[in-house]
């Protein structure tokens, strides 16, 4: 029965873009945070540590934004959906748990060099 959701879904198009956008949107912050993960192993010396170390925090933060912004976004949306509320809790709980094991695996040093 679960193919019934995702058929329904399907032929949806406002749907099928917000699901698409959102998760595109998830790997954009990945992105982000994959580049701060870099600089922060990639410190210079000097004056280098200074300007690295800056611009590693300011991509962290600017990450962990997008990220908020993203998931209250995606939160307005599926509340805003004609869903029943076990399946928006359920596609809620699905995306938190990707998007945490995405920063975590990033911050870990699993991805990101």
């Amino acid at each position: 029965m679960p193919f019934v959701f995702l058929d329904k879904i399907s032929r949806n198009d406002n749907a099928v873009k917000g699901i698409f956008d959102n998760v595109r949107n998830l790997g954009l912050c990945a992105a982000v945070f994959a580049a701060s993960s870099w600089k922060f192993k990639h410190i210079g010396v000097g004056w280098l540590y200074y300007f690295d170390s800056t611009i590693g925090g300011f991509l962290f933060i600017v990450g962990w934004s997008l990220v908020v912004i993203n998931t209250k976004h995606g939160v307005y949306k599926l509340k805003e959906s004609a869903l029943p509320v076990w399946l928006q809790c359920l596609i809620a709980g699905l995306y938190g748990a990707l998007a945490i094991q995405v920063i975590v695996s990033l911050l870990s040093g699993k991805f990101g060099g």
